[in-house]
């Protein structure tokens, strides 16, 4: 048996080795959070460390303390939110059952997250991260990219099996299906995010249906989820 001095030595010190593990994960959130609002406001060439320090109210030396330098601190912005968005649109709302409402209900968490957070959003807005893997500017944004697209992919391929979607390569629908997204929510950012949340997604699951389902089956699929519009009124 250890002497009792022993064992009453160690208490402190796994006490205090877990409070300095608290603090550094407290502060490494804090750091995340204002570089986030650093590269949305000045893009990542602009950006400074000092910036991220001053807006964290910590020492830079604290930040490179956490983090290599200004390559790793993006890199960690983008994994981060690049797991939860992972997360939300692999376990999406479904108001109704069926692939297509599945993939709606992905577009409506996919486009939900990224309004709910409009610092990395526009963080985005400074590189194409809907185009090609080249044009990305972390490992992070790769990986999250790649996920979500074959995700994507999948789901078109089945559904041009099951007659859901009208036949085309399903790897160019994704594609497209980006840009859509990509146009619509930065034309909601630059318009000053007027538009509530709920609008811009509705009008972005409508695009979906009419650019990808049969022309034949567009009508009653828009009316059988509420998605056409109304004409206006007469005057």
């Amino acid at each position: 048996m250890a002497p009792r001095g022993g064992w009453l030595s160690l208490a402190p010190a796994t006490s205090k080795a877990r409070l300095r593990l608290a603090r550094q994960e407290l502060s490494r959130g804090i750091i995340l959070d204002a570089a986030e609002r650093v590269f949305a406001e000045h893009g990542f060439g602009a950006a400074k460390m000092q910036d991220v320090a001053a807006l964290a109210k910590v020492s830079t030396s604290t930040v490179y303390e956490l983090f290599e330098g200004k390559d790793a601190l993006h890199e960690a912005v983008h994994t981060r939110h690049g797991a939860e968005l992972l997360a939300v649109v692999s376990n999406p709302p479904m108001a109704r059952p069926g692939l297509l409402d599945r993939i709606l209900g992905g577009v409506a968490a996919y486009a939900g997250y990224l309004m709910d957070h409009p610092e990395y959003l526009r963080m985005l807005s400074h590189v194409n991260v809907w185009a090609e893997e080249a044009s990305l500017a972390s490992q992070g944004q790769v990986d999250a990219s790649r996920r979500g697209a074959a995700l994507v992919t999948r789901g078109f391929e089945k559904g041009i099996a099951e007659g859901v979607f009208a036949p085309d390569d399903a790897r160019l629908m994704t594609r497209l299906m980006h840009a859509t997204h990509q146009v619509r929510l930065l034309d909601w950012l630059s318009d000053g995010m007027r538009v509530a949340p709920a609008e811009i997604i509705r009008r972005m699951q409508r695009e979906l249906v009419c650019m990808f389902c049969p022309p034949e089956h567009i009508p009653r699929l828009l009316a059988e989820r509420g998605l056409i519009d109304r004409a206006p009124e007469a005057g």
